[in-house]
């Protein structure tokens, strides 16, 4: 990748990284055996880019989540050394939109909208590369039970730039204690069950 990059005119390094479950770098004393991965680092347009040629969800313009915050060296003769990597820019961003109607049956219906930016793009794409059959089991409807799911659909997977949406229409039975209805309010926004119809509370 450096190589390529330097073909294309482009002033790129190799950059020693230890990445987070690699643990921490003694800036006082570096030695090659506390990193365990290449980066290429390269600064172009006055933004600094750290490239992982084995990312395949990661945008250039996002740093790699594995060496966020942490410190690396740039292997260069004239202006390496250790760098600290951060972002004080980009974030975790993600917004989910539920509607529902309660049905005289007693069903839930309605349908879940979910963008994710920034690094919960990064995430969510992730995991769906890694099993797409599996994914809204995954992401979605963990402690879930009794939910039939229809119509899912992904946007934006290939716009780097872009919110990646995610949407599905959904049907659930509601928990019921005599004549109150429990409307599952964390319905795919990652919490656990409801604690208000545990036996213990």
């Amino acid at each position: 990748l450096v190589n390529l990059l330097r073909q294309a005119g482009l002033d790129a390094s190799p950059m020693l990284v230890s990445e987070r479950r690699n643990g921490r770098v003694e800036a006082g004393y570096p030695s090659a055996d506390q990193f365990n991965t290449v980066y290429a680092f390269l600064i172009a347009d006055n933004k600094k880019f750290y490239l992982n040629a084995n990312d395949k969800v990661t945008p250039p313009g996002v740093i790699p989540e594995k060496i966020l915050n942490t410190k690396h060296l740039i292997v260069d003769r004239k202006s390496g050394g250790l760098i600290d990597v951060s972002d004080d820019i980009l974030e975790s961003r993600e917004a989910t939109n539920i509607s529902v109607s309660i049905g005289n049956d007693g069903r839930l219906a309605g349908q879940v909208f979910v963008t994710s930016q920034d690094y919960a793009r990064v995430k969510r794409l992730k995991t769906y590369h890694e099993n797409k059959e599996k994914y809204l089991d995954q992401a979605f409807l963990k402690n879930t039970s009794d939910i039939r799911v229809d119509n899912f659909a992904i946007k934006n997977e290939e716009e780097d730039s872009a919110a990646l949406e995610q949407k599905f229409d959904f049907q659930l039975t509601v928990q019921q204690t005599g004549e109150y209805l429990f409307v599952p309010l964390n319905l795919s926004t990652g919490f656990e069950n409801n604690p208000f119809v545990a036996a213990n509370r």
